[in-house]
């Protein structure tokens, strides 16, 4: 009689009464049992590591099928929610931690603690034996290609260490899963914790609640001290050093969230405060500060506390250390010197207590010097070469090490995209595609894996064959991703074939030189191979019609296209792709409304055969049912992966065409009305650091990304501002554009998503930012727009006075004659209120 395992295990009322049922297995049907579970493991690795990404939607009760419906969802549901037991079922038969780690993948161990399976198979493990765990636990944790399962294991693996007293997995992946687990005796917790911090960017998880998160730490950490006490002198020191190598300001502050949770007591390392001060987060500074002014300073602590405090922004810190150094009797001339620049400051109460102090020290306050010389010029830097490219062709080990970087950069880095495809392409013309085959052959794919590691592990395992053509696809619509997935796959089965790729960046924004391009089509020419369409697409992406003076050595044929590579250059040179323009539609009244982008279209590729979203109206976030698009029956799932169906662009997206920004940009739009304003600033930074140009819509996306998320990360914005205007991509009327476009009525309306507003109070001091960092010359022209609209109203609206201030301290420095009528006839009208008052002092200046 066949023994239907899964039906067995499907039909258990829990996984009390599963284990039950094993334990009381004879001798005789435990074999029986193992028989059929070692036959059946193909078949359940591919139950458990398959797609089950599938939802029953009852969209009306009324319907005569509801019943049905809901039968079928309630059946799904119990078969789903049990053969994850199958793992368990495995490991109590006697399967070797080989069979059993096949089982796996990242979503393994997550489903296992959703489904309450967990408990039991911790015991099932720890009840193999030392060895059988240790042997588990190593296959679960180590491994370059099993870095997402590493991060997924967290819940499992400490009482495994626990239980033998195993040496702690070391691997960086498997610790920063692990980051961020609350204390819990008999987990070797703080052996795990010290562990985890000292790998860069363990912690770094996203806290929605700190207060909440800090209050969960202690509630936690004195539950465990309880049965296991805590050695907190290291576990201090630790979290310091995660601070003092860490400048992200997440890593930061999660790190003080565990110093405050783990009630750990900062008092005993002022001078080690005082060190971190200069490369602390602004909310690290304050906790820290707070300590140290609370504490017993001696003179040349406070002095020192001073000089780390002062030049920063936060007025509070600066007027509390201001009001401190009163005790200070010998202050050095460097602190004279700072203090005394404090006694012009824009704040008064800062500028009052900083004259204080200069005349109790015996020295006289700040005199103005004139202007301070921020109206600059952009620098225009050269970028540097692309990088990672000094070796295209690589031996065996380079071969594997490349393979390893793609697989490592799992949520995708489009530089090791770039380097990798241009390095697959030289090493198998080179040394012939079967070195190429061969360091593919172990690689596996996931659902969430990139469409280029999904690509080598076809290559490894023959469903793709480098020297062929690759299968015809029309990818109407769809995400941007398709076009990159595209090139990619006709890389891949190009191999061996292709002498080079056209569109290999050829510097760090992501460009093609002119040059770069002239001797890549001269390779073609010589090896007798047509060009791939989208390589084209891609490459003419990234170059600059200014550059392309002739089509001298352009002439190389297109694999299916009847026109050359001059023709497609001869045209494309001839115009831009216009402007873009965003708007909103109803797809389904429940809904609301989705975005749409439409413009910028690259005219270009019909030339080349291409359809694709880029040069179609695009909906971010949005993809249509599969009837309605082909691709996703034909190779979308297969290649694309974790994208397929994804509600944001993977990371090629941004830096895949430089010149055509505007679609790209609306995926931050999207992200911002969705309430995710972490994720949009990492595409705006993304998108920003690479576009040639920033049309209106990335501009929007800039302003908008800036007056939406958190203070403390506008920084980020600035940045990139900064570094887009001093290369030349950026200028002022570039912003004026974007604040004045009509995609801000879009962006407010709540049928789209929470409304994005552009908030002047918001910008002005990502303004004074910039202008205090040179780059007066590209915010000013939207500083006097800004300014000149808030005058203009019958009300002065709250944040006049913000940007007023900003105008008057900022007029100095204008080379120009500046004209601003409206804040002059706010100046003339009746009243003292500060608007009016800061208008007037503005005024007086023209």
């Amino acid at each position: 009689m066949t023994i239907n395992i899964p039906q067995i295990v499907a039909h258990a009322d829990d996984v009390a009464a599963l284990v039950a049922r094993l334990e009381t297995l004879s001798d005789e049907e435990r074999a029986r049992w193992a028989e059929a579970m070692v036959a059946s493991l193909p078949v359940w690795r591919r139950l458990l590591r398959g797609d089950h990404d599938v939802s029953y939607w009852v969209l009306d009760p009324a319907s005569p099928t509801a019943e049905f419906e809901a039968q079928v969802k309630k059946a799904f549901t119990r078969r789903y929610t049990s053969m994850y037991r199958l793992v368990l079922v495995t490991v109590a038969l006697g399967a070797s931690p080989a069979q059993t780690l096949d089982l796996f993948d990242s979503d393994t161990v997550p489903l296992l603690g959703q489904y309450k399976v967990l408990p039991a198979l911790a015991d099932a493990v720890i009840a193999r034996g030392p060895d059988w765990t240790a042997e588990f636990v190593a296959g679960l944790t180590g491994g370059p290609r099993n870095r997402r399962l590493a991060r997924s294991v967290a819940p499992l693996v400490p009482r495994l260490v626990a239980a033998f007293d195993l040496p702690l997995p070391t691997s960086p992946d498997y610790l920063t899963g692990w980051a961020g687990t609350l204390p819990r005796p008999g987990r070797a917790w703080q052996e795990h914790f010290l562990a985890a911090c000292e790998v860069p960017g363990a912690f770094s998880n996203a806290i929605a609640s700190p207060r909440k998160h800090v209050e969960d730490i202690r509630r936690a950490a004195r539950k465990h001290r309880i049965e296991e006490p805590t050695d907190d002198a290291p576990l201090l020191d630790a979290l310091l050093g995660v601070i003092e190598r860490d400048s992200r300001p997440g890593t930061q502050r999660e790190a003080l969230a565990w110093i405050e949770g783990l009630d750990l007591d900062l008092t005993t390392r002022a001078d080690r405060l005082l060190r971190i001060l200069p490369v602390a987060d602004a909310r690290v500074v304050a906790a820290f500060t707070a300590v140290l002014l609370g504490g017993d300073l001696d003179d040349d602590a406070l002095a020192g506390l001073a000089l780390a405090i002062l030049p920063r922004k936060e007025k509070g810190l600066r007027r509390d250390v201001l009001k401190r150094l009163g005790h200070l009797a010998t202050p050095s001339p460097e602190l004279i010197e700072l203090v005394a620049g404090l006694s012009s400051d824009t704040d008064s109460t800062i500028a009052t207590l900083a004259s204080t102090l200069c005349e109790s020290w015996g020295g006289a306050p700040a005199q103005d010097t004139g202007t301070r010389g921020l109206w600059q010029e952009p620098s225009l830097p050269n970028p540097g070469p692309f990088p990672g490219l000094e070796a295209l062709v690589l031996d065996d080990p380079g071969l594997a090490a490349l393979v390893s970087a793609v697989v490592e950069a799992w949520e995708e880095d489009p530089t090791v995209t770039e380097r990798a495809l241009a390095q697959l392409v030289a090493t198998a013309h080179e040394r012939g595609t079967e070195v190429v085959v061969a360091a593919c052959t172990d690689l596996e794919a996931e659902d969430e894996s990139s469409y280029l590691q999904r690509l080598l592990a076809e290559i490894g395992d023959g469903t793709l064959t480098p020297g062929t053509e690759p299968p015809e696809v029309e990818p109407d619509g769809g995400p941007l991703l398709y076009l990159a997935a595209e090139r990619a796959r006709a890389v891949c089965h190009g191999l061996g074939r292709l002498p080079c790729l056209l569109s290999t960046p050829s510097d760090a924004r992501f460009r093609v030189s002119v040059d770069d391009l002239r001797s890549r089509a001269t390779r073609y020419v010589e090896a007798g191979v047509p060009l791939e369409a989208t390589d084209v697409a891609v490459a003419l992406g990234r170059l600059s019609r200014a550059e392309v003076t002739d089509l001298d050595g352009l002439e190389v044929p297109i694999r299916d296209c009847d026109l050359r590579l001059a023709d497609v250059i001869d045209t494309w040179r001839q115009a831009g792709p216009g402007s873009a323009w965003l708007e909103s539609e109803a797809v389904n009244p429940q809904w609301g409304r989705n975005l749409v982008v439409d413009g910028e279209d690259p005219f270009w590729h019909e030339l080349l055969g291409l359809d694709t979203a880029w040069n179609r109206p695009y909906r971010p976030g949005w993809f249509p049912p599969d009837d309605e698009w082909r691709p996703s029956a034909q190779w979308g799932a297969a290649v694309l992966g974790g994208a397929f169906g994804s509600r944001t662009e993977f990371p090629s997206v941004f830096t895949l065409l430089p010149g055509l920004p505007s679609r790209p940009a609306a995926t931050a739009l999207q992200l911002l009305t969705d309430s995710e304003p972490s994720a949009a600033l990492d595409h705006v930074v993304l998108l920003a650091s690479s576009a040639s140009r920033f049309p209106e819509l990335l501009a929007v996306a800039a302003l908008a990304t800036a007056t939406t998320v958190a203070a403390k990360d506008r920084g980020r914005v600035a940045e990139l501002l900064l570094a887009a205007w001093d290369e030349g991509r950026l200028i002022g009327d570039d912003l004026v554009a974007g604040w004045r476009s009509p995609a801000w009525d879009v962006l407010a309306d709540k049928a789209v998503g929470k409304p994005v507003e552009n908030s002047p109070a918001k910008l002005a001091p990502l303004l004074k930012d910039l202008a205090e960092a040179g780059a007066l010359a590209l915010v000013w022209p939207l500083l006097v727009v800004i300014a000149e609209e808030l005058a203009a109203h019958e009300k002065t609206p709250a944040a006049a006075s913000t940007v007023f201030e900003t105008v008057l301290a900022l007029l100095p420095e204008v080379p120009h004659k500046v004209e601003l009528p409206n804040i002059c006839a706010l100046a003339a009208r009746k009243g003292s209120s500060k608007a009016i008052t800061l208008a007037r002092a503005i005024e007086e200046k023209l």
